[in-house]
């Protein structure tokens, strides 16, 4: 074991030692869009479905905004933009007239070299009349995506046991369609439709072929009524406390990237079965005010019981998507939920004020099981709230907050500010209480846990430039939660610090260092007993990237996790990654093999891995093993694009992988994966 383990490390240095010489003349440190959307969002840990937020990106990149007639709320579609530094975008435009090129905006406090790199790919520069022009001649445009992905060898639920069938109805292939209809910026439409895998197809309990259907009909139009929206759709409100749909900052190593800057119903077109809505919807603008309404009725997986006085009450929605099984088929689509929601919102000058009310409903009531740490958590068939919020700007400050209150009586309170004080100076600051009996089911703010419930904390970033080619940025957090959750035996706390030190030494060669540690508290079981216990997590990561004029690129990235509890653990990764990408594909290609030892579960390590088309990949690693994956495009033609994703983790130190109806016999598991894009 400890020769294989030699002869691999050897290897992957050996790879990492490789550097080519080609010329330097990168202008770009992101040769391609998956590389800036790893940038984006390589910290995200937890298994999170961001193929919402990868669909809203592919979506401006492909049809990119007019930074010379895009107005506030287009401008903020774009994640790392904020109101400070599009007004500062704004009043640039009022000043000087039309912006021919990027470059100008050097000269507009905050935008910076790195967040000039980001706005290439999602704007262009141009007479605005010639825009409209455009927009008023362009035809409508179709696009159909299919999608196969299946894993090798089969796991456990996909074979039979003792003479009996497959605990799985249906096959081990994952299936997806998507198909969209756009008129210029008047009129849209589409559908999706997914299979996981395990779930049957035009079969069983499946006869209209995919598990999960979703579809949209939405109509744009510049008077009072801008929008009309008819199926499923997603609401974003606030600062997240009520309403939040689809992608959500958090912390990552864009520090300054906490407040949250859009209110807006929009179509959905993800394949998350849970967070969204299904009904009808209605925005209107009207001068300086915007209003939104929705109501929806769908049904929901749920664990649905019958009591003995033919009483039916559910204990947990089910949020997995997963309907495979006889069990997970008898809890689909067992509770309806309906919704009525508004957002009023209010802007003039430098003042923003929004005004969110949203009333639910169940079929059945929650029954909570009864464990002391459900004791404040929803329960019953209805709840409302309601939530203020509000957003001040002046010069290079803003105060962002919202207070909101649910049926229960309970509060949510989160109040930032951000100081843009220099191009090489730029700080935030972020509050957040959660009531412990606060109820949201649709909310998602900043906070350490998933849900907005039970916490409060205080959150402060800064980034500084102190030299041209160097950039440091930093946060921190504390937190504590005044009742004992899922995972803790007691009242806990926990703190964070990210530091991370991001160089260029070339045009072509640039990374980052950085430094994680994360201490909270856990449950542990001692004496027959559960007691808190303190956890310290440490990471380390050094990045590399070399990205040279021609199609070549490579990154590398060495990462370290140190864990302290009673038993202290370790664990370490490399990776090396060698791609193609021309500036005219038809082919383009990026390969990786990793590396990694870890000495349990708990010191994982997680890697961002390109993937297909509005796909997003981020593996965890853990025990001893080799991971490869070759990720290709290519372009048959201009309406043409195919995908192609081959995978493959060899473990060194087991004979089984996972367990349960995922357990593989066997040292290694792989995956293929096929997509195909039409766009006329």
């Amino acid at each position: 074991m400890k020769s294989a383990r030699l002869t691999y490390l050897v290897l992957l240095l050996l790879l990492f030692g490789q550097v080519p010489v080609w010329a330097q003349n990168a202008e770009s440190s992101f040769q391609t869009l998956e590389d800036l959307l790893e940038a984006i969002a390589a910290d995200r840990e937890e298994d999170e479905d961001l193929s919402e937020w990868l669909e809203e990106l592919q979506d401006l990149h492909e049809n990119p905004l007019n930074i010379n007639s895009a107005g506030a709320d287009e401008l903020l579609r774009i994640p790392f933009l904020n109101e400070i530094l599009v007004n500062r975008l704004l009043e640039y435009r009022r000043k000087y007239g039309t912006i021919y090129s990027l470059r100008e905006l050097a000269a507009v406090e905050g935008f910076d070299r790195l967040l000039l790199e980001k706005l290439t790919w999602f704007v262009i520069c141009g007479e605005p009349s010639e825009t409209a022009a455009v927009r008023r001649r362009q035809p409508a445009t179709q696009q159909l995506l299919v999608r196969a992905a299946r894993n090798y060898p089969q796991s456990a639920g996909f074979l039979p046991k003792n003479e009996k069938p497959p605990a799985f109805e249906g096959s081990p292939e994952k299936l997806y369609t998507r198909y969209q209809y756009r008129l210029s910026d008047k009129f849209q439409m589409g559908f999706t439709g997914e299979k996981d895998a395990g779930e049957s197809f035009l079969r069983k309990s499946n006869p209209a072929g995919f598990d999960f259907w979703s579809g949209h009909v939405a109509l744009q139009t510049p008077k009072i009524l801008r929008q009309l929206l008819v199926g499923d759709f997603a609401a974003r409100a606030g600062q997240g406390l009520v309403l939040w749909q689809g992608f959500t900052t958090g912390k990552s190593a864009d520090v300054l990237q906490v407040s949250k800057n859009l209110a807006d119903v929009r179509p959905y077109t993800s394949t998350d079965e849970n967070r969204f809505f299904r009904g009808v919807a209605a925005s209107l603008h009207f001068q300086h005010f915007r209003l939104h309404l929705f109501a929806s009725s769908k049904k929901m997986d749920a664990n649905r019981e019958t009591a003995p006085d033919s009483s039916i009450t559910f204990s947990s929605l089910q949020t997995s998507g997963y309907h495979r099984t006889a069990s997970e088929i008898e809890d689909e689509r067992s509770v309806r939920h309906s919704a009525t929601g508004l957002i009023l919102t209010f802007s003039s000058g430098q003042v923003k004020v929004g005004s969110t009310l949203f009333y639910e409903r169940f079929a059945f009531p929650l029954q909570r099981s009864g464990q002391l740490y459900q004791k404040f958590q929803f329960s019953g068939r209805e709840n409302l709230n309601g939530s203020i919020d509000y957003r001040w700007i002046e010069g290079k400050y803003q105060l962002f907050g919202e207070a909101a209150v649910s049926r229960s009586g309970g509060v949510a309170l989160l109040q930032g500010a951000e100081a843009r004080l220099h191009d090489q100076l730029s700080f935030t600051a972020l509050l957040r209480h959660f009531a412990k009996n606060y109820h949201t089911n649709w909310g998602s703010a900043f906070a350490e846990n998933e849900k907005v419930i039970n916490e409060t904390g205080f959150y402060t970033g800064i980034r500084l430039l102190p030299l041209q080619r160097v950039t440091l940025s930093a946060y921190a957090d504390w937190y504590r939660s005044p009742w004992i959750g899922y995972t803790t035996a007691a009242p806990s706390q926990g703190a964070d610090l990210l530091v991370q030190a991001d160089f260029r030494l070339s045009p072509a060669l640039s990374g980052y260092l950085r430094f994680k540690n994360e201490t909270k508290e856990g449950k542990e079981k001692s004496d027959n007993r559960y007691l808190n216990e303190t956890l310290n997590r440490s990471q380390v990561r050094f990045h590399f990237r070399y990205e040279p004029e021609g199609p070549f690129y490579l990154r590398s990235r060495i990462e370290t996790v140190t864990l302290r509890r009673p038993a202290r653990e370790k664990g370490i990764l490399f990776y090396q990654d060698v791609g193609w990408a021309p500036q005219n594909p038809p082919l383009s290609a990026s390969l990786r093999v990793a590396l990694f030892f870890t000495d349990s579960y708990n010191s994982r390590i997680y890697a961002y891995e390109n993937d297909l088309l509005y796909s997003f990949f981020v593996p965890a690693f853990f025990g001893e093993g080799l991971r490869s994956y070759l990720n290709l495009h290519y372009r048959f033609s201009k309406k043409t694009d195919g995908w192609f994703k081959i995978g493959h983790t060899r473990y060194f130190d087991r004979e089984t992988i996972s367990s349960g109806y995922s357990e593989i016999a066997g040292h290694s598991r792989g995956e293929l994966k096929i997509e195909l894009r039409y766009r006329f």
